[in-house]
């Protein structure tokens, strides 16, 4: 099943394998990790891609294990509330068919229109719907995992109450791949609004817009989603929308760079009464301005959350509520001391304590210690971290994961059960597993 391909279409942070290996079936896969398994070779899955950046360094890369020739279907059961997905299903197509449906996944991934379950599931990946649904493993119910030495596993169940003892599946969501390859996942599911509307207002300082945040996202809302974003596209977003409400003033690089969208959601005089409520709110705080948005679809949230996504480096910060918001503020100051103010953006879940931060470009001679710094500050304001993309030459030098040294010796004891001869993804995963 090796493949004559470009082998740089498989470059990870530099390293490029000397084969690939192309596997169109669950047996196949299974016959892959046996050959590798016997030989010892080290190898990396791959599929949409999307998240090939996060994770460290390969310590050794000698095949590439190309899962976009695997199948692709899934098995939607609507009145169940579940959906069986290959491991390859694209989330975008597989979103549009459960919206058919007024269902959809409780979670959005960035990129969806290229990202796949399996690569979503292992990295767990995150996005704007966290602070009312959580995050993806809240919702696997059941997932099937080739393990490193070709036996097809089995964990959970496609039904959403399961009493089958610990979720064996837990462990293979955000452990980017190490314990075994994903298969196939089972996922509860949600309804689709009945309505939702966008409520956005904007602040002149930070104290103002964090305050502002963290009292919409507790209010009782029925909220969507609620994120904080600054940067240069939360301020050209801000002086459209300034424009489109009728205000004078709009913001600048300085002043009212803090951009609040919230979208609520539920029935139609439901998503009324409650804009009009935030409206009221909005009157008690220091708001630059405020204006419903008309955007049915999301237009205005993906462009803003690509901004997060797609810098050269990218880091996400996990915490409670006030301590990345505190996060946010000093890394503001940090960068810029550093002179990445037009540069860099940032995303606040409100009430959930995660925060986004994108740099578009770095200055690659002092790019090893702003990562230093801006971890260092995370740590001081007791946030975890996880580096998703930098430069090669600066990944090198770090650990990508801001895990809790504590837990080393028990995840060393994890891959050693699952993988122990480290065919998958060997160190990749956090101190270098």
């Amino acid at each position: 099943m090796s493949i004559p391909v470009e082998l740089s279409e498989f470059d990870v942070d530099g390293v490029t394998p000397s084969a690939v290996l192309a596997p169109t079936s669950v047996t196949e896969l299974q016959e892959c990790m046996r050959t590798l398994h016997a030989d010892g070779s080290a190898a990396i899955p791959w599929s949409g891609g999307t998240r090939m950046s996060v994770g460290n360094t390969p310590s050794e890369y000698d095949v590439a294990l190309d899962l976009s020739g695997m199948p692709s279907q899934f098995e939607h059961e609507p009145g169940d509330m579940t959906v069986i997905c290959d491991a390859n299903v694209n989330i975008g197509e597989l979103e549009s068919v459960l919206n058919s449906a007024n269902q959809r996944m409780p979670f959005r991934v960035p990129h969806a229109s290229r990202a796949t379950i399996g690569g979503s599931v292992a990295s767990n990946a995150g996005g704007r719907l966290r602070p009312r649904f959580g995050g993806i493993r809240d919702w696997v119910v059941g997932m099937s995992v080739v393990s490193a030495d070709g036996v097809l596993t089995k964990s959970g169940g496609r039904v959403v109450k399961n009493v089958q003892g610990f979720e064996l599946h837990r462990l293979h969501i955000g452990a980017f791949g190490t314990l075994g390859v994903i298969s196939s996942v089972a996922f509860k599911l949600v309804p689709l609004p009945r309505a939702a509307g966008t409520a956005a207002m904007w602040f002149a300082d930070h104290e103002s817009a964090t305050q502002a945040t963290a009292l919409i996202a507790g209010s009782g809302y029925e909220l969507d989603s609620v994120r904080l974003y600054s940067g240069n596209a939360a301020v050209s977003t801000i002086r459209d929308l300034s424009q489109d409400g009728g205000y004078d003033t709009y913001a600048d690089e300085t002043t009212g760079g803090y951009l609040l969208l919230a979208k609520l959601a539920g029935s139609s005089a439901s998503v009324r009464s409650q804009i009009e409520s935030v409206r009221s709110e909005s009157g008690t705080l220091p708001t630059l301005g405020f204006v419903e948005v008309n955007d049915p679809d999301d237009e205005i949230w993906d462009y803003l959350d690509s901004s997060t996504y797609d810098g050269e480096l990218v880091v996400a910060f996990s915490g409670m509520h006030s301590d990345a918001a505190r996060l946010m503020r000093r890394l503001e100051r940090l960068l810029a001391q550093a002179g990445y103010t037009h540069t860099a953006y940032m995303a606040l879940d409100g009430g959930y304590g995660t925060l986004q931060l994108s740099i578009d470009s770095l200055d690659h001679g002092d790019a090893s210690a702003l990562v230093e710094s801006i971890t260092a500050a995370a740590r001081t304001c007791d946030c975890t971290y996880l580096i998703e993309r930098c430069p090669p030459e600066v990944k090198r030098g770090v650990d990508v994961f801001g895990v809790d040294p504590s837990l080393a010796t028990i995840m060393r004891r994890t891959k050693q059960q699952y993988d122990p001869k480290s065919i998958l993804n060997r160190g990749r995963f956090a101190f270098g597993i």
